[in-house]
């Protein structure tokens, strides 16, 4: 079994929303930010064995390449949560994201 977490530049708007959007490929309302951009890299750069579970993938960004810094969705085994759930968490606040988490039905938010 897996989860599902998506993070974002913090904006106004129903988490919930947003994140059926992301999933959906609906990302007109998500603005363009270095730090998604960032925190992807960063992820990617401490984390790497995550590239497959993180969206949008390769083949995504070829399609749609304006949505490499929009927003990040990661696929996560219940197993691999304990081990990197944190460093993805602490990852997210310090590049001021939000976010929600698909199974547990709730907004990931930071507050400073």
């Amino acid at each position: 079994m897996s989860s599902d977490f998506a993070f974002w530049k913090a904006i106004p708007g129903e988490p919930e929303q947003i994140y059926d959007n992301v999933c959906e490929g609906i990302t007109d309302g998500l603005p363009a930010s270095a730090d998604v951009l960032r925190f992807r890299e960063e992820l990617l750069r401490r984390l790497p064995h995550l590239k497959d579970e993180l969206e949008p993938g390769d083949y995504e960004l070829e399609e749609n390449p304006e949505n490499v810094d929009k927003y990040v969705v990661l696929t996560l085994a219940y197993g691999s949560l304990r081990d990197t759930f944190d460093e993805v968490l602490d990852l997210a606040k310090a590049h001021g994201l939000a976010g929600f988490s698909g199974v547990a039905g709730e907004p990931i938010f930071f507050d400073e």
